[in-house]
Parts: C-alpha cells; sequence; structure tokens
C-alpha cells in the first residue's frame, strides 16, 4: 500500500521523509541475486519466497507469543526444513492447477483477497493430490481457509454504525495518523461487502 494514502500529510512527512513502502522490503529480493521475473511463474515463485522471508517470521513470532502466554506449545508440522526445501523447488504449475487462468490484481486495492477467492479455489494442489486417498473428497476440495482473526465480520453488519462512528467521525483521534479520506473510503467498502 502506498504510505502516503494512508498517512496524513503530517504523519507521511515525520515517518516516511517520502520513502515508498517498497524501499522497506527491496532487500529481501537484493539478497537472492537468482531471481528471475520472465513470467507469471517466476512471480509466483517470487512473491512465495518473500512471504517465507517477511510474512512467515512474524507470524510464527506472534503464534509463539500468544501461544506461551497461554502456556501452549504451537507445532508446525509443514515448516519442517527438508520439506520446506523439497516445497520450494516444486514448479509453480504444480502447485497452482489453473495458473494460465489467475487474473492481475492491484496491490493496493481493498478486500482483493476475497475477489481473489470468490473466482478462484487454487493452490495446495501437491498436498491435496498426495492426500487424496487418505482423507475424504469434501475436505480435500474445501476452501482454504486462514487462521486470521474474523476483524472484517467485526466490522459488518449491526457493527458497521458503531465502528463507523468510532473511527469515521471528525474528532476521532485515528486521524491524528491515518488520513481520514483513507478511513472514509474503507468504510465505504466494508459497508458494500455482502
Amino acid at each position: 500500500m502506498r504510505i502516503r494514502i494512508l498517512f496524513n500529510e503530517e504523519v507521511y512527512k515525520k515517518t516516511s521523509a517520502g520513502r515508498h513502502s517498497f524501499e522497506l522490503f527491496k532487500n529481501v529480493f537484493l539478497y537472492n541475486k537468482s531471481l528471475r521475473y520472465d513470467t507469471p511463474e517466476d512471480h509466483i515463485k517470487n512473491s512465495l519466497y518473500f512471504e517465507a522471508k517477511t510474512f512467515l517470521p512474524a507470524l510464527f513470532l506472534v503464534g509463539d507469543k500468544l501461544s506461551m502466554a497461554h502456556s501452549l506449545e504451537e507445532r508446525f508440522p509443514f515448516m519442517d526444513n527438508d520439506l520446506v526445501d523439497f516445497a520450494q523447488k516444486i514448479p509453480v504449475k504444480y502447485k497452482l492447477g489453473r495458473l494460465e487462468e489467475m487474473i492481475r490484481m492491484d496491490e493496493n486495492e481493498i478486500g482483493k483477497l476475497r475477489k481473489f477467492e470468490m473466482e478462484f479455489n487454487d493452490g495446495k494442489n501437491v498436498l491435496r493430490k498426495a492426500m487424496s486417498e487418505l482423507i475424504p473428497e469434501k475436505i480435500i476440495n474445501r476452501k482454504k481457509q486462514g487462521f486470521s482473526a474474523p476483524d472484517e465480520s467485526w466490522y459488518r453488519g449491526e457493527n458497521f454504525k458503531y465502528v463507523s462512528e468510532l473511527v469515521g467521525g471528525k474528532k476521532s483521534r485515528i486521524n491524528e495518523i491515518i488520513n481520514p479520506k483513507f478511513i472514509k473510503k474503507c468504510l465505504r467498502i466494508i459497508n458494500n461487502i455482502k
């Protein structure tokens, strides 16, 4: 997301000094000189690499802290080093069965994940095929489910009016940081999602 759109002008000047958010992450790619950008497969492979270097470590850290705070020990069975190395070597065409049908999306578009999921139910094909004789078909073919908090649903329905007043009001403290126009745009989109 473009930082300039998200923050109000004063915060933008103090925090970003005109830097694009791309600057924060480009080093992930600079350290891997073998990355190519010639085909859609390359872009997906690079996206998976980027997520493994940025999103996953943060997810594990949060998961570890939250679980240990409740005397639980989480396990990540698919994160075994050898299995991860093997999975990274599998060609993208085997991971996504409908690669040629994939649509391009604006990364800054709010609600893009929902739009994508409505059109495609693809992914984890190697795992689905490997387990097809052990797991019932209705489980193998069901939609992928994430483990995110259901925060999007908290902002809709009967809660929408409360959230709108809380973050969309002129006296809202969030306006000290976030651009009010951006908040209003998000509220309009959330209100239109069924």
